[in-house]
């Protein structure tokens, strides 16, 4: 099921009045733009009892070009990161 779908059910199952399902997609991408947004700031995003959003820095290495052999330094980066929170984690623990 896509995200489009399943925000539009369960607002449905929710038994929201005046919800129109097309803007289900506005909804999930507000939120979209929103964990992005704070991540581009360097930001990190919790949401209680669901999870965090966050960037983890990498350092750089010394690697090897696997075509000609030569040495090559690799820079660090930041990747982004979610961690479980609580209430997802026992709510998953569930279905195992």
């Amino acid at each position: 099921m896509n995200s489009f779908k399943y925000l539009s059910k369960s607002l449905q199952k929710k038994n929201f009045k005046n919800f129109d399902p097309n803007e289900a997609g506005t909804i999930l991408d507000l939120f979209v733009d929103f964990i992005t947004q704070a991540l581009q700031a360097r930001n990190r995003v919790e949401f209680r009892g669901f999870g965090v959003f966050e960037l983890r820095p990498y350092k750089g290495y010394n690697g090897i070009n696997p075509k000609t052999k030569a040495p090559i330094k690799v820079g660090g980066k930041s990747n982004p990161f979610f961690k479980c929170g609580k209430n997802l984690s026992n709510a998953l623990k569930g279905d195992s």
